[in-house]
C-alpha cells in the first residue's frame, strides 16, 4: 500500500518538479517511508461488550475526570449512579425526572439518609 501512496504522490507532481527534482522527491519519499505500514483508518462503531448503561456512565465519569474530579469522587459518581439504575431498574434514558425524585424521596424517608447526603449525590 504504501509504495501505490508513493507512486500516486510522484505522478501528482510529476507535472510541477522538472526530472531532477522529481527523482529527488521520490527518494526522499521511499527513504522516509522505509519500513513503515500504512492501513486505512478504521471509523466504524465496535462493540464495546458493554450495555449501553454501563457504557453511558462510563462516558459520564471521563467528563468529569476531564475536568478534574479526584478519583473518590469519580468512585462515589459511579457507585451512586448504579445503585440508582439498580433501584429504579431502568436504562439511563427511560428515566424520567419523577423517577430520580421518587428514588431520592425513598432514600430520605425510608432509609433514612440525611440531606447533606442527598446534596452530595444530586451535584452530579
Amino acid at each position: 500500500m504504501v509504495e501505490k501512496i508513493l507512486e500516486q504522490i510522484v505522478d501528482e507532481m510529476a507535472s510541477h518538479l522538472d526530472q531532477g527534482q522529481l527523482e529527488h522527491l521520490s527518494n526522499v519519499l521511499y527513504v522516509n517511508f522505509h519500513g513503515l505500514e500504512v492501513r486505512k483508518q478504521c471509523t466504524e462503531l465496535a462493540a464495546t461488550g458493554m450495555d449501553g448503561n454501563a457504557v453511558k456512565v462510563k462516558m459520564f465519569v471521563a467528563s468529569k475526570k476531564a475536568v478534574n474530579r479526584q478519583d473518590n469522587t469519580l468512585r462515589q459518581y459511579t457507585r451512586e449512579i448504579r445503585n440508582m439504575l439498580d433501584f429504579l431498574g431502568k436504562c439511563l434514558e427511560d428515566i424520567t425526572g419523577m423517577d430520580l425524585r421518587y428514588y431520592y424521596g425513598v432514600m430520605r424517608e425510608q432509609w433514612g439518609i440525611k440531606m447533606s447526603t442527598m446534596q452530595t449525590r444530586e451535584r452530579f
